[in-house]
Formats: C-alpha cells, sequence, structure tokens
C-alpha cells in the first residue's frame, strides 16, 4: 500500500465531500449555533442558564478543551495500528483528524468520517475487502470500551457499589451491555456464506459483501485486541475516558 504517495491524477472526493458541500455544512452549522447563543442570550425564562454562564470558570472550560484534545489523540493512537499499520505517524495522524473533522462536519453518526478514511485508504492503495473488515474490526474495537463499562459498571452498581439505583438502571444495562459483548464475540462463528453467483441481484451480492466484512471484520477485532497491541487497549480506553471526562469538567 502506498498511501504516502499522491495519485498522478486523483479521483473526485465524494459529492458531500466536495467543497461547496462542506462549506454549506459549516454555514449550517455556525448559523445553528449563532441561534443556540441567541436563545441563551435573549430568551425569557433562561436567566439560570445565563447566569451560570456568566459564572463559567475559564479554568474549567479550559480542562474541558484539554480533555477533548486528549479523546482526539486517543482516537488517533487506536487508529494507527488497525488501518495503517507501515505509515508514518504524520500521514496516521492526518487521516485518522480527517475522519473526526467529518464526523463532526456530517451529521451520520461518524458514519462520514469513516466514509472519507475508507476513500483515502482505497486512494492510496488499499483494497475494498480490507478496509470493509478494518472498518467493522475499528468500529466493535471502539464501541467496545463503552460496553464493558457498562458492563462493570452496572454490575457493580447493582451490588451495592456507589450511588443506589433501581436494577432497572444498573443490572439491565448491565446485562444488556454483557449480551452484546457475547454476540460481537459470536459473529465470526456464523461464516463468510456462499459468495454471491455471477449473474446475481444488486441487492444479493451487497448481502453477501456485507456478511463477508461483518464476520470476518469480528474475527479481526477479536484477534487485534488479543494481541495486545498497547496503542490499541490504550486508545479505545482513552477514547471512551477522555470522552466522559469533557462532561465532567463541564
Amino acid at each position: 500500500m502506498n498511501i504516502g504517495t499522491p495519485a498522478a491524477a486523483p479521483p473526485d472526493l465524494p459529492g458531500e465531500f466536495q467543497t461547496p458541500a462542506l462549506r454549506r455544512r459549516a454555514l449550517q452549522a455556525i448559523t445553528l449555533l449563532g441561534i443556540l447563543v441567541a436563545i441563551v442570550l435573549f430568551a425569557p425564562g433562561l436567566g439560570e442558564v445565563r447566569d451560570r454562564l456568566a459564572g463559567a470558570d475559564p479554568g474549567w472550560l479550559l480542562l474541558a478543551t484539554l480533555l477533548e484534545g486528549l479523546s482526539y489523540a486517543s482516537y488517533v493512537l487506536m487508529f494507527g495500528p488497525i488501518f495503517c499499520a507501515g505509515l508514518t505517524r504524520r500521514r496516521s495522524w492526518q487521516i485518522a483528524g480527517s475522519e473526526l473533522a467529518m464526523g463532526s462536519l456530517v451529521p451520520a453518526s461518524g458514519a462520514g468520517g469513516l466514509a472519507l478514511g475508507a476513500w483515502i485508504l482505497h486512494r492510496g492503495g488499499m483494497d475494498g475487502e480490507r478496509i470493509a473488515r478494518r472498518s467493522v474490526a475499528f468500529f466493535l474495537i471502539k464501541s467496545g470500551a463503552n460496553f464493558i463499562a457498562v458492563a462493570v459498571l452496572g454490575t457493580l452498581m447493582a451490588l451495592g457499589v456507589g450511588p443506589h439505583l433501581s436494577l432497572w438502571l444498573t443490572a439491565l444495562p448491565a446485562a444488556a451491555a454483557a449480551l452484546s459483548i457475547a454476540a460481537a464475540v459470536a459473529i465470526p462463528r456464523l461464516g463468510p456464506g456462499l459468495e454471491a453467483a455471477p449473474g446475481a441481484s444488486r441487492f444479493r451480492r451487497a448481502t453477501a459483501a456485507t456478511r463477508l466484512a461483518v464476520t470476518s471484520g469480528a474475527r479481526e477485532a477479536v484477534q487485534i485486541f488479543r494481541s495486545g497491541d498497547v496503542r490499541v487497549l490504550i486508545g479505545t480506553f482513552g477514547y471512551w475516558f477522555f470522552d466522559n471526562a469533557v462532561l465532567w469538567a463541564a
């Protein structure tokens, strides 16, 4: 794979990533932010909110910004070993940072960022099947920290550790998270399935490709996690921890 060398005639970006579309997205985001600020400043009944903002401690705001930066660094740290083995650290940071930035501009639960990252990797020479597998593996590993945290913390709180809450708010989420983890680990047992026949419909081909990507990606996620790569483990935990720490600081 030769991502570091730019192509002589690079293909156009997908429409949603073109400059006019991004400008439109940015303008929408700025407009919505302006409306939100105007509501907070002038709407009746929000005096308490204005008082809290007026008394905000710049130190806490700075800490929240720092924690968000550490969350970004954690994302990049786990992105490199999964997607960009063999690349320079600078190039890995560029691709991962582009994904996060795109995820902020395109409201699609992070799918926009993954799509942009897939386009960059494909342009750099990575084949589509590997991109699909690694995207599934990355998503499962990144989300795994959330499910593990819910399973562990929910179980501890159900046993009486920490504040007392109903079992509906502790044991039930913990059980659901544990079942989700077990299901993700069991996905590879489904197997890749049969390849679509040459004359199969587009839906049939897409279904077969999706099953192959999900099962093989889940298998690779387990292998990557079991490999004990420190960067992946620290990055996964850090991304979850610092994102929650931002909420705490705010």
